[in-house]
């Protein structure tokens, strides 16, 4: 998985709900395209130990995500899309 968002080791969804203003999903979106082009779709997988807040970033990372194989918690967020480039790193690579 590509990009990470740091944040607590646990509580990451509430962190990101304080912090980035993130919005909680029901569910994961149908389709990477319903997306709104200024939200970012983040994905924080619960792994019993820890939480890790994952940056869905193109199509091909939506998928691996909503893996359905994978046992573990997943929670969808929606935030705001500049800051989940510059938080995550992302938006350095498209910078290059």
């Amino acid at each position: 998985m590509g990009f990470q968002i740091p944040g607590p080791t646990k509580g990451k969804t509430q962190y990101f709900v304080d912090v980035y203003q993130a919005v909680v999903l029901a569910r994961p979106p149908r389709n990477f395209n319903d997306i709104p082009d200024h939200q970012a779709i983040i994905c924080v997988i619960d792994t019993i130990q820890y939480e890790v807040a994952s940056y869905a970033f193109s199509q091909q990372e939506f998928s691996l995500l909503d893996d359905h194989s994978d046992f573990r918690k997943r929670t969808w967020l929606l935030m705001d899309k500049t800051k989940a480039n510059q938080v995550s790193g992302f938006g350095k690579l498209e910078d290059h």
